[in-house]
């Protein structure tokens, strides 16, 4: 390639520019998380919200005062275009399908179990297979989806005899506490509610893979140096949180 008589005559004020601008990248002050003053916004669901936000306003307080966290439900259809604007920092969800500038990271793999009521007929011996689909159950469906675990039931000729609803599975863990539904739900989330409420919790009597977990966040973030700090501290309080609930 040949450059023209114009391309000649601006090429030394391009360069000078370029200078300059790899002058002021090199002068960027160290990161501080403890000057940070930015605000983030998750997408969780709210059992990430009971076991994770505890210690990771624990650790913003001593480390990064002054950032401020805003959850907020975010429907997975909905991810790549909230993400893309900016109105969502950061998303942690099961595995979605997502476009090309998307990040993603594996936090967990989580398996689910079976929560009832300690005097619930069916606590005293192991849950069996037959006993679980016969029983009566609530669910939980946030934003009026289909539930996961049932739409693979339906796909094997089986089905669950569903009778409540819930948006929240504080409130459905509630509901199975007074009740003789059972709740099928995370075994981290179980765990976490063990001690304040009367629950026993079974291994769920079906086979399934463990349901892996993942953040999301847009590639026009991923040098950033304060979003990089706070997803790996975000991701690294959920890891831990979660092993802390199932004992591991």
């Amino acid at each position: 390639m040949i450059p023209t008589d114009k391309a000649r005559t601006v090429m030394a004020e391009v360069q000078l520019h370029l200078k300059g601008l790899q002058a002021t990248t090199r002068m960027q002050p160290a990161f501080r998380a403890d000057e940070l003053d930015r605000e983030f916004s998750i997408g969780v669901r709210d059992m990430l919200e009971s076991i994770a936000f505890p210690p990771l306003l624990a650790r913003l307080g001593s480390l990064a005062p002054k950032v401020r966290v805003v959850s907020r439900r975010i429907a997975g259809s909905d991810m790549d275009r909230e993400l893309a604007s900016g109105g969502l920092d950061l998303m942690i969800d099961r595995r979605l399908p997502t476009g090309p500038r998307l990040c993603s990271e594996h936090l967990l793999d989580e398996s689910l179990v079976v929560v009832m009521r300690r005097g619930h007929p069916l606590v005293a011996t192991p849950l069996r297979r037959s006993d679980y689909l016969g029983a009566r159950h609530v669910a939980v469906s946030p934003l009026g989806e289909a539930v996961p675990l049932d739409v693979w039931l339906n796909q094997d000729g089986r089905s669950r005899k569903i009778r409540l609803v819930c948006q929240h599975y504080f409130s459905a863990c509630q509901v199975a506490a007074t009740s003789d539904l059972l709740l099928t739900m995370p075994s981290s989330y179980a765990a976490n509610f063990s001690p304040l409420l009367p629950i026993a919790i079974q291994p769920l009597p079906i086979k399934l893979k463990p349901i892996p977990i993942l953040a999301y966040w847009h590639q026009s973030k991923h040098y950033d140096q304060a979003h990089a700090w706070f997803r790996q501290l975000m991701i690294g309080t959920a890891r831990t949180a979660a092993a802390s609930g199932t004992g591991r």
